[in-house]
């Protein structure tokens, strides 16, 4: 698995790849924003293929494993973002993946998304030139509590006519939550003249 990123805005700060079971190895690299110093986290997943009830357990076992690998990461409680295959959804009968990253603490970016684009179509595509709008996503994007999206998009997965890949690119505007400013409970106060100290206390007559 890989993470592309510019490192003209973001410097990458950690990284690495672990294993969910099943053969699945996922890729996560911890970043900072070049502009702001905010760092957050981003993981690259693909979860085993399949479906039925068989498939649904594995898929489970391995989110599950995913959400705590990243919790023994993120030990600066840094946002989250984690996309890519999953092989789950919600037309899949059984699916054990997107309600276990709901109780974990994360949201699908589709549905919080302000403004949606291309989200009638099914992210995968047989590589066939026509999409389904059958409305099965087995690719997404979650984000971690206190993330918010502006836009969600899926592309034509076409150019100049040409399947590029089974799966269709998904993109995610998304806004990080502003980081807390720490004030040092121990800081001395300091009592500054006034400039109107003079008129208003006056001697007892």
């Amino acid at each position: 698995r890989y993470i592309f990123y510019r490192e003209s805005r973001l410097k990458q700060l950690d990284g690495g790849n672990f294993s969910v079971g099943n053969g699945r190895v996922i890729a996560w690299g911890r970043f900072q924003v070049r502009e702001s110093d905010q760092s957050f986290i981003v993981v690259n997943v693909h979860l085993s293929p399949g479906s039925g009830p068989k498939a649904a357990r594995a898929h489970g076992a391995e989110a599950a494993r995913l959400t705590s690998a990243i919790a023994s990461i993120n030990t600066h409680d840094d946002p989250v973002i984690i996309s890519g295959d999953y092989n789950s959804g919600r037309h899949k009968k059984g699916d054990r993946v997107l309600g276990h990253l709901g109780r974990t603490g994360y949201s699908n970016s589709l549905h919080i998304a302000e403004k949606t684009i291309g989200a009638q179509w099914n992210t995968y595509n047989w590589n066939r030139a026509r999409l389904r709008t059958s409305g099965s996503h087995i690719d997404h994007i979650f984000v971690s509590h206190g993330v918010s999206v502006n836009v969600w998009q899926q592309y034509n997965h076409l150019v100049n006519g040409r399947v590029l890949s089974d799966h269709n690119m998904l993109s995610a505007a998304v806004v990080l939550p502003e980081e807390p400013v720490e004030v040092d409970a121990t800081a001395k106060s300091v009592l500054l003249p006034s400039t109107t100290s003079r008129n208003m206390t006056r001697p007892l007559r």
